[in-house]
């Protein structure tokens, strides 16, 4: 080997190292953390792609948007469970999964299940809409805003879990479900228009926050819904809700 030959050989020997090892630190720093390592692979096993702004994990498209990343969708026909990572190392730069963006898996035909990451601050519209096999959700505390139409006509979806933190529901973002009772926290300020309309199964609705929230969204069967709401709201809800609902009960 000449010296030329052998100083590129040391250069590349280098460089791998270095890489190495800012890969270890990101590892280091945030276990959560996915990172796509420099040859493209994920260092937690999962199936990867990697492109100039954007990587595939186990089929599901996350892409760089600013600070954060934004999950865009999924393969056609892939597993019906699917999980979404917090946190990818891409590039050497960390980013927090924070979106699920404008019609990511809208009409798919195969999810069943979906484990959101704690650091989901927003579901942008229509991103699970007409996900028809869709069987249970279970929202993070981080999500503030569920965007219209999110889950609307989700017919299979009948169970909702909302975090602590949740501030607005789009219009229509429940629409024709199957979900039979849901209970809000104190933080929604906003319920738009037809939220959880068309739900047929629906008969309890309990929510946490003291003034009733704005516009109309609570509105339901009447025939079938009973309303739980904090003790020394009831005028207040009454005035509104008095005939959206079966039946408003103070506990």
């Amino acid at each position: 080997m000449n010296k030329q030959s052998f100083f590129l050989v040391a250069a590349v020997v280098l460089l791998s190292a270095c890489g190495a090892k800012e890969e270890t630190k990101f590892l280091n720093a945030n276990p959560e953390a996915v990172v796509i390592t420099s040859d493209g692979k994920a260092t937690n096993g999962m199936v990867c792609t990697a492109g100039d702004q954007y990587v595939y994990l186990d089929h599901v498209l996350y892409r760089v948007s600013g600070n954060s990343m934004v999950v865009r969708g999924t393969e056609t026909g892939v597993t019906p469970n699917i999980k979404i990572v917090p946190y990818i190392v891409f590039k050497g730069t960390e980013y927090k999964v924070t979106k699920i963006g404008d019609s990511a898996f809208r009409s798919n035909k195969v999810m069943n299940s979906i484990e959101l990451p704690k650091t989901l601050e927003e579901i942008e519209s229509n991103a699970f809409r007409m996900c028809k096999t869709l069987r249970t959700i279970s929202l993070p505390d981080a999500t503030k805003t569920i965007g219209e139409w999110a889950f609307g006509s989700c017919e299979g979806l009948t169970s909702v879990t909302f975090g602590k933190k949740l501030e607005s529901i789009g219009e229509a973002a429940f629409w024709n479900t199957a979900i039979t009772s849901i209970s809000l926290p104190s933080t929604v300020k906003t319920i738009v228009s037809g939220a959880f309309g068309s739900c047929d199964n629906l008969r309890t609705m309990r929510v946490a926050m003291t003034t009733p929230p704005s516009e109309s969204g609570l509105y339901a069967n009447k025939s079938n819904v009973t309303l739980y709401i904090p003790r020394g709201t009831y005028d207040a809800y009454y005035a509104i809700y008095s005939w959206r609902c079966k039946e408003i009960i103070e506990e």
